[in-house]
C-alpha cells in the first residue's frame, strides 16, 4: 500500500499542486519556470474531460515534476521528506519493473517485428496462422495493437467502441461494415468489455441487454473457436 503512494500522487496532483504553486507564485512562477506551469496546467485541463484514473495520470505528468520542485523550494522539512519518500517508492517500483523486463524469456514474432515477452501470444499466433497481411479482422471493443502487430485491417473506422463513449450510430455503422464485408474473424476482448470496464472506469455502467447493439449481432452471426489472453476468437457462421 505504501509503495503505491506515487500512483495516488499522480491522481490527486491536478487538484492539490496548482493551489500551493499559485500561493507561492513569487517564488514558483519565476520566468524560467512559468512556462512549465502553463504547460502543466494546460495538459491537466486537457485530460479532465474524463475523470478516471488513466486520464488523471496522463494529465499530471508535468505537475508531479513541479510538485517535487515545490517541495525543494519550501523550507519546511516535512515536505522534503515527503518528496524523498515518494522517490524511494518510485525507485523500488522501477527496480521491480526492471527485473520483470530483464526476465522476459519468450521471443514473440509478429509480421511487424519481434519482441521479448513473459509468454507466447495465442491471439497473434492465431492471426498469423489463419489470416494474410491486409485481411479484415474486427477487434471489439478495444485492443488495436493486433491490427499493427499482425498487419490486418480494421473493416470499420473505429479502433474503440464503448457504450456511453460512442453513440449508438457508431455501433450500428460498425455492424453494417461487418455485414457488408462479411468479416470472417472477430476478436472480442472480454477483459475490456461489459462490467469488467469498471476496473478501468469505476463509474462505467453496462447498458441493459435490450439496449446492446454489438453483442447480439456477434452472438447471432459468429461462434467462438478459441480463447487466449482474455480474448474470445470468433469465426463467422457459414
Amino acid at each position: 500500500m505504501l509503495l503505491g503512494f506515487p500512483y495516488l500522487l499522480s491522481v490527486i496532483a491536478p487538484f492539490f499542486v496548482p493551489l500551493p504553486g499559485w500561493l507561492r507564485r513569487k517564488r514558483t512562477w519565476r520566468p524560467e519556470v512559468a512556462p512549465y506551469w502553463i504547460a502543466a496546467l494546460v495538459l491537466s485541463f486537457s485530460e479532465m474531460h474524463r475523470l478516471d484514473v488513466g486520464h488523471l495520470q496522463y494529465g499530471s505528468v508535468l505537475l508531479i515534476v513541479l510538485f517535487f520542485n515545490l517541495c525543494e523550494w519550501e523550507a519546511m522539512p516535512f515536505l522534503r521528506w515527503f518528496a524523498f519518500g515518494a522517490m524511494v517508492c518510485l525507485t523500488v517500483h522501477a527496480l521491480i519493473d526492471l527485473k520483470r523486463v530483464t526476465h522476459q524469456s519468450v521471443l514473440v514474432s509478429g509480421r511487424r517485428g519481434q519482441l521479448w515477452a513473459q509468454e507466447s501470444d495465442g491471439v497473434l499466433d492465431f492471426l498469423q496462422r489463419h489470416t494474410a497481411p491486409g485481411d479484415n479482422v474486427f477487434i471489439y471493443p478495444y485492443l488495436p495493437r493486433y491490427y499493427f502487430w499482425a498487419d490486418v485491417k480494421n473493416p470499420t473506422r473505429f479502433s474503440v467502441l464503448l457504450y456511453h463513449f460512442n453513440p449508438a450510430a457508431d455501433f450500428q455503422e460498425a455492424v453494417r461494415n461487418l455485414e457488408t464485408e462479411r468479416v470472417k474473424y472477430v476478436l472480442w476482448c472480454v477483459v475490456f468489455s461489459g462490467n469488467n470496464l469498471q476496473g478501468v472506469f469505476p463509474a462505467y455502467r453496462h447498458p441493459p441487454r435490450a439496449e446492446l447493439i454489438m453483442e447480439p449481432y456477434l452472438e447471432s452471426r459468429y461462434h467462438q473457436i478459441g480463447f487466449a489472453q482474455g480474448v474470445r476468437i470468433l469465426e463467422r457462421n457459414q
